[in-house]
C-alpha cells in the first residue's frame, strides 16, 4: 500500500537453455527490475545433453531472490506470476515428486533409433495432421520416452509423472501438476486439433494418460503459490502462478504481433519467425513449417526458423575483429564499417547455414559459403554480405509463409540482431515489409507477464495487455528502390544454394 493506492505487479520468468531471464513489471508494463542467471549444461558422448531437474529450480529461485532485491517491491504486491520456457526438456519425477534421473535437455540426440522406428510405425504425414510437427526428430519428448523405456527401464517403470520444464516449475512452485497447449504441441503426443493426448502415440510409448497433467490454455490461473513454495522463495502465499508458454509464443505476444496483420521475427543465435495462423495449414512435403497452439484453442501459430543467423555475425566477430575492445563497441564498429559497404558488398555473397539449413527445407548437411571472394574484398564486406545473407533468410521465411496463405505488411523485430540499425534497414530493404523493433528491452518477459496479467485478471483479454504494455519503437520503411537491387542479390543467394546444396553431404 503506497499513498492509498494498491499496487499490483507482475513476476515473469523466461526459462532459457543456459540461462534464466526474470523480469518485475507494474500495472502499466514499466519494468521495476529485471535479472539473469547462467548454468552448464552436462553433455557427453552419444549425443547426451542433460541438466539436473532441482538445477532449474535452483536458478528459479536465484532469479526471484534477486528480483526481490532490486524491484524493492513487497512480496504481497505480486499478484501473478508466469513462466515460458524452451520447448521439450523432459523431466521425470516418481510419486514423492522427485526427479527419477536428470533431466533430458531438448538439444540431446540420443533417441536417433526411436525416431526412426516412431517414423516408421506412423508416418511423417499423420504425425503432422495431429500434432503439427512436419518431422519426427530426437528432439521430441515421445522419442526420448520410448528411449528411456528401452534403455532405462529403471526409470520408466517408476514415473508417476511425465512433464516439461515448466510443468516442472509450476509443480514446485504450487504442487499442482498442469500443462499448457503450446509446449505441449512439440511433445508429438498431443494432438494439436483436439487439444488433448494422442493416445496411439502414448499407447505406444506405454506412457497412460494419468502419468501426464492437467491440460490448459495459456494465460490460466493454476493455484497459488504454495507454502513451501513461498517459504524457500520468499513469495507470498497470494500470488496466482499462470501458465505461460512455448518462449517463441511469449516473444510474439511482447513483441505484439497478435493479430493477422503482423509477424514477429528474432535474430539471435537463429532465427525464428512466428506467424500467426487461423488453422493448421495442410501437410506440404516441401516446405517443412512447424504448427503449434497458440493462446487458446482457436488459435496457431507457425514457426520459421534457421539454426544460424546472429551467430555467424558473432562468429565473425569473434574470429577477425580480435583487435577490438569491449563487445559492445566491436559491434557498433561493424555496423559503422559495413555501412560505408554498397548493396551487394561488391560482388561477395554468403550462404549463412553454418550447422545446417531449416525452414523451409531441411538439409542437415548445408553448411557456410563465402562466393565471390576477391583481392578488394575487405573485413567490412564480410560484415555486410552476412547481415544481407540473414536478411535474405528473413525473405525466404516471409515468401514461404505468404505462399501458404499468410498476408501482412509489418515485421515485429526482437532479438540481439534489433539492435543494430543497419541490420534493419537492410531487412526492410530486402523483404520489401516495415520493421519495427520495441521500446521494450525484454520482449519474452513481456509477453509472459501479459499471460500473467490475463490469468490474474488484471486484463481482460491478451490485446488489451497488449494494447497497454507494448510500445513499438523505431519503424524502419523499405526503400524501393534498394529493393530492386536486393531482388538481384536474393536471386543470386538461392542459385548459389540451388547449385551447392547436394555438394554438402558429398564433400563432409
Amino acid at each position: 500500500m503506497s499513498g492509498g493506492f494498491i499496487l499490483e505487479y507482475l513476476l515473469s520468468i523466461d526459462a532459457g537453455t543456459t540461462s534464466f531471464k526474470g523480469a518485475v513489471f507494474d500495472k502499466n508494463g514499466a519494468i521495476i527490475a529485471s535479472a539473469g542467471v547462467s548454468y552448464e549444461l552436462l553433455t557427453s558422448e552419444g549425443s547426451v545433453v542433460e541438466f539436473t531437474a532441482i538445477g532449474y529450480f535452483d536458478a528459479l529461485r536465484a532469479i526471484v531472490s534477486e528480483l526481490l532485491i532490486k524491484s524493492k517491491v513487497n512480496k504481497n504486491e505480486i499478484i501473478g506470476m508466469a513462466i515460458d520456457s524452451q520447448g521439450e526438456t523432459l523431466i521425470l519425477i516418481d510419486e514423492n515428486g522427485d526427479p527419477l534421473c536428470n533431466a533430458i535437455v531438448w538439444l540431446d540426440g540420443r533417441a536417433t533409433e526411436e525416431t526412426k522406428e516412431i517414423s516408421e510405425e506412423f508416418g511423417v504425414e499423420n504425425v503432422y495432421s495431429i500434432t503439427g510437427q512436419p518431422e519426427v526428430a530426437p528432439t521430441w519428448p515421445a522419442c526420448k520416452l520410448l528411449w528411456v523405456r528401452k534403455n532405462k527401464p529403471e526409470v520408466f517403470n517408476k514415473i508417476h509423472k511425465v512433464l516439461l520444464l515448466e510443468d516442472y516449475l509450476i509443480y514446485m512452485l504450487t504442487g499442482e501438476f498442469a500443462a499448457e497447449k503450446s509446449l505441449l504441441t512439440s511433445t508429438i503426443y498431443f494432438d494439436i486439433n483436439t487439444g488433448y493426448w494422442w493416445k496411439e502415440m502414448l499407447d505406444y510409448i506405454g506412457i497412460s494418460k494419468k502419468q501426464l497433467p492437467r491440460i490448459y490454455d495459456s494465460g490460466k490461473p493454476v493455484a497459488n503459490v504454495s507454502d513451501k513454495a513461498a517459504g524457500i522463495l520468499g513469495l507470498s502465499k497470494n500470488t496466482m502462478v499462470v501458465t505461460g508458454a512455448l518462449d517463441q509464443l511469449s516473444g510474439m505476444i511482447g513483441s505484439g504481433a497478435v493479430n493477422g496483420g503482423t509477424v514477429c521475427e528474432t535474430t539471435g543465435t537463429c532465427m525464428a519467425v512466428c506467424v500467426n495462423a487461423p488453422n493448421v495449414p495442410e501437410f506440404n512435403s516441401r516446405f517443412q513449417i512447424p504448427c503449434h497452439a497458440g493462446v487458446n484453442g482457436s488459435h496457431f501459430y507457425q514457426i520459421y526458423w534457421s539454426q544460424t543467423a546472429g551467430v555467424v555475425l558473432e562468429w565473425f566477430k569473434n574470429n577477425f575483429y580480435k583487435d577490438s575492445d569491449g563487445v559492445l563497441s566491436i559491434l557498433k564498429e561493424m555496423d559503422r564499417q559495413a555501412a560505408c559497404i554498397p548493396i551487394g558488398s561488391d560482388g561477395l555473397s554468403v550462404i549463412p547455414h553454418l550447422s545446417g539449413k531449416a525452414c523451409p527445407e531441411f538439409n542437415s548437411d548445408a553448411r557456410g559459403v563465402f562466393f565471390g571472394v576477391s583481392l578488394m574484398h575487405k573485413r567490412e564486406h564480410f560484415t555486410r554480405a552476412i547481415m544481407e545473407s540473414v536478411a535474405f533468410m528473413l525473405r525466404e521465411h516471409i515468401e514461404t509463409a505468404t505462399s501458404m496463405g499468410t498476408h501482412f505488411d509489418e515485421i515485429r523485430s526482437l532479438g540481439g540482431g534489433a539492435n543494430s540499425p543497419l541490420w534493419n534497414q537492410i531487412k526492410a530493404d530486402v523483404t520489401g515489409k516495415r520493421i519495427v523493433t520495441l521500446t521494450n528491452e525484454e520482449p519474452t518477459c513481456l509477453g509472459t507477464a501479459i499471460l500473467a496479467g490475463v490469468g490474474t485478471g488484471m486484463f481482460s483479454s491478451i490485446e488489451e495487455a497488449v494494447e497497454k504494455f507494448v510500445q513499438p519503437g523505431k519503424v524502419y520503411n523499405p526503400d524501393l528502390d534498394n529493393k530492386l537491387l536486393y531482388d538481384k542479390g536474393f536471386k543470386k543467394y538461392n542459385e548459389i544454394y540451388d547449385l551447392l546444396k547436394d555438394s554438402f553431404s558429398k564433400y563432409r
